[in-house]
């Protein structure tokens, strides 16, 4: 999916707000080998036709580039159960990574998977990784391999319960935040052989730490390995 505008030598389907794949649910769906250049290249939205908006998805070999607007939008109030993002998966540019901004779930979410993500070249310094903020409460969320990014900040979590990051690897440093994490519903957080880039920091508010090794550097935000409630 791709057009005739042009940004950094890449031909994308832009303006207007441009949506390269719109997915509404609603139950056991497979997408995989997408090529995407657009405005926002995978939006998933409320299925207007069930509580649960998406059940039992998976997202593999995805090369997606946005422009000025995250690479993956979950749009607020979609609930969402047992979806899986993995094989290759290049998020480049835009603005945030996966962003999902939820005000409007009374529900919980549970298992979302996201496997072997790499962002890179964003847009906006402000912007993050991965940004998850969910008003029902998400629950069981686990990240592999996931790598990335100089240019935005890292993991932000609001209402989400149980968390894993399991080898990954943050690079941005110095003003950079590598995670923002609040336990506003309880849980764990588990790292798990990540790297965390020296000079960026991390605020989890909420969480104790249970027991950690010791940090690569003294200037790392977190332990490389380490558990927290």
């Amino acid at each position: 999916v791709s057009g005739a505008a042009t940004d950094g030598g890449a031909n994308f389907w832009g303006g207007a707000n441009s949506v390269g794949i719109e997915v509404a649910g609603r139950e056991f769906c497979l997408y995989h080998y997408l090529y995407v250049n657009a405005d926002s290249p995978l939006v998933i939205s409320d299925n207007p036709n069930s509580t649960l908006d998406i059940d039992h998805h998976h997202f593999w070999d995805m090369y997606l580039t946005a422009n000025a607007q995250p690479c993956v939008t979950i749009n607020s109030g979609v609930n969402l159960s047992q979806v899986t993002f993995d094989g290759a998966q290049a998020w480049v540019k835009g603005t945030y990574g996966l962003y999902w901004n939820d005000t409007a779930s009374t529900i919980a979410s549970f298992g979302l998977n996201l496997h072997n993500i790499r962002t890179e070249q964003g847009t906006s310094g402000t912007a993050y990784m991965f940004y998850i903020k969910h008003n029902g409460g998400l629950q069981d969320l686990k990240f592999q391999a996931c790598y990335g990014d100089l240019v935005r900040n890292g993991y932000y979590f609001r209402g989400v319960k149980n968390i894993t990051c399991d080898a990954c690897h943050y690079i941005g440093r110095i003003g950079k935040v590598a995670v923002d994490a609040v336990a506003s519903i309880g849980g764990s957080l588990s790292v798990t052989e990540c790297a965390w880039e020296a000079g960026s920091t991390a605020s989890l508010s909420g969480f104790r730490q249970q027991w950690a090794v010791p940090k690569f550097t003294s200037g790392a935000p977190l332990p490389p390995t380490a558990q927290y409630n």
